[in-house]
């Protein structure tokens, strides 16, 4: 059987206790998943030295990841501002005549054509524009 080393085991509790602390909803969700990240570091990287404080943070932030999704929001944030997706939206609607099962079978094959040309952030934002802007 696999022994777990002292690390290890703190390592496991806190990820439960973020766990527990999520599904409880006893916190709010970012309070708690901050706070369980925190302990992660604290633990991992200055108690146990599992590893570096430095590791930590550079190895999950992804600058071409981070400056994508700031790009996106910035694109998504004007075409709302320009009415595109209330545009879009309201094709759509005029399109299936207000049918509601039509309506569900256009957005996911929009949603599944989209994905198919750009990456799945970009058309995730740009569906979720379209159902809010219906």
């Amino acid at each position: 059987m696999l022994e777990a080393s002292q690390g290890q085991t703190v390592m496991m509790l806190v990820f439960a206790f973020t766990v527990a602390a999520l599904v409880t909803e006893k916190y709010h969700r970012v309070v708690s998943a901050l706070l369980g990240a925190a302990l992660a570091v604290y633990f991992g990287g200055f108690v146990y030295h599992i590893f570096s404080p430095e590791e930590a943070v550079s190895t999950f932030i992804d600058g071409p990841t981070m400056r994508l999704i700031l790009g996106v929001l910035l694109l998504m944030e004007g075409l709302a501002r320009s009415g595109l997706f209330q545009f879009i939206g309201l094709w759509i609607v005029r399109l299936v005549r207000g049918n509601v099962r039509l309506l569900f079978t256009a957005f996911m094959f929009m949603s599944t054509g989209l994905t198919l040309v750009i990456p799945n952030l970009p058309a995730m934002l740009i569906i979720g524009a379209i159902t809010a802007s219906v």
